[in-house]
């Protein structure tokens, strides 16, 4: 049983970014061992039985957690590890090299507010904050 949880936690969480997924691995596991007693397997496999309420456990988790206590998307700064990032290795779409160019641009001291009022052809300061995001987590 412990390998089929282990399964269909790594499915869910899998779905989310990357850098949520060892507090929302640890939030599904207390969930799922709570739950997994009232599973009875002729009604459902274990994946359907537990996948919409893991997936419940992840976006309640990020309501909590991150879109009420995060930085507002106009004070995102790259971090130190990101200060010397290699983005020309990554990106093929045009949203990757938007992202690698406001990656750029964020390296030489430009603010996500900065970019977007001088290139709003980038998008709105969300669409630029998720444009580095995606660079970020294709790296």
């Amino acid at each position: 049983m412990h390998d089929d949880l282990e399964k269909v936690i790594g499915i869910t969480v899998g779905k989310y970014p990357h850098h949520l997924h060892k507090d929302l691995y640890q939030e599904c596991w207390i969930v799922a061992l709570e739950k997994v007693k009232d599973f009875d397997p002729e009604k459902s496999n274990l994946m359907t039985f537990l996948y919409l309420r893991l997936h419940g456990v992840c976006k309640n988790w990020i309501k909590k957690n991150i879109m009420f206590n995060s930085t507002p998307v106009e004070d995102y700064m790259l971090s130190a590890n990101d200060k010397d990032f290699e983005v020309d290795k990554v990106g093929h779409t045009k949203s990757q090299k938007d992202g690698q160019f406001i990656i750029k641009k964020m390296q030489e001291g430009y603010s996500i507010k900065e970019i977007k009022d001088k290139f709003p052809e980038l998008g709105s300061l969300r669409t630029i904050y998720n444009r580095v995001e995606e660079i970020k987590r294709a790296s």
